[in-house]
């Protein structure tokens, strides 16, 4: 298994014009141009990751073999970009700022939020946010200890006792009921 020791994989994106997609992913993923070899190519990395941009223009053919046209609306590919960040309200905000589009969006504390999105040439794209951090748990404080009940004195034992009987008059009333 040697050779895939040495196996790599870049990701190109096709693009209208050169200048256009570095703008939108400089603003709106931090991706730095790090190499242009020829005209209509730029190479970008953003910390670990690079990618290609190729200009490409619409109505071209992007194969001999099919009679479709290269088009940058909003359409669906089985392959897209899932983009890792931090701060997903952060991402989508500066995905939208820099032309980005929010599809739709889902958020889950537990195991992190997603926006599906698209770019403004049309490629769809995900920001996958990562899942709260629990909070660290508090020690409980030890409950205090309730104080026993002070005894009763015999002469509060026979006051309280004496209290709890119907008088006479109450007994009375009671049997004639």
């Amino acid at each position: 298994m040697a050779a895939a020791s040495a196996m790599s994989v870049s990701i190109s994106i096709d693009v209208p014009t050169l200048a256009r997609g570095v703008t939108f992913f400089r603003e709106a993923f931090g991706f730095e141009v790090v190499a242009e070899p020829y005209p209509g190519v730029a190479l970008m990395r953003a910390g670990k990751s690079d990618i290609c941009l190729l200009e490409k223009r619409a109505g071209s053919q992007p194969s001999p073999r099919t009679q479709e046209k290269r088009h940058y609306e909003r359409h669906w590919t089985p392959v897209h970009l899932d983009i890792h960040v931090a701060d997903l309200d952060a991402a989508v905000a500066r995905a939208i700022a820099a032309g980005a589009t929010q599809e739709q969006r889902f958020d889950n504390p537990q195991h992190g939020g997603a926006a599906f999105c698209s770019d403004p040439f049309g490629h769809g794209f995900c920001l996958l946010g990562k899942p709260a951090k629990p909070k660290p748990a508090t020690k409980a404080k030890p409950a205090k200890k309730a104080k026993p009940a002070k005894k009763a004195r015999p002469v509060e034992k026979a006051k309280a006792a004496h209290e709890a009987k119907p008088t006479t008059k109450a007994r009375a009333k009671r049997s004639r009921g």
